[in-house]
């Protein structure tokens, strides 16, 4: 077949649809993409955050024996 003979105007619209229909697919993805990088970034500050806690109560645990043996003296 030419290339004159692909160049049908029912191929030309259907080709044109399949474009929009792309397009809009990409937009979306892009969209999902940011919305994922905030989660991704609020999750990652909540770890830091458990991270930090979990630092102070093993330092407040290590200091339990010490003070279990002052209070027996």
């Amino acid at each position: 077949m030419s290339i004159l003979g692909r160049l049908n105007p029912l191929r030309i619209v259907r080709t044109a649809d399949s474009v929009s229909s792309l397009q809009n697919t990409v937009e979306k993805m892009r969209e999902d993409q940011k919305a994922m990088t905030r989660e991704l970034r609020t999750i990652t500050r909540q770890l830091e955050q458990l991270e930090q806690r979990l630092a102070g109560h093993d330092k407040i645990l290590s200091a339990v024996p010490h003070l279990q043996a002052q209070i027996q003296r």
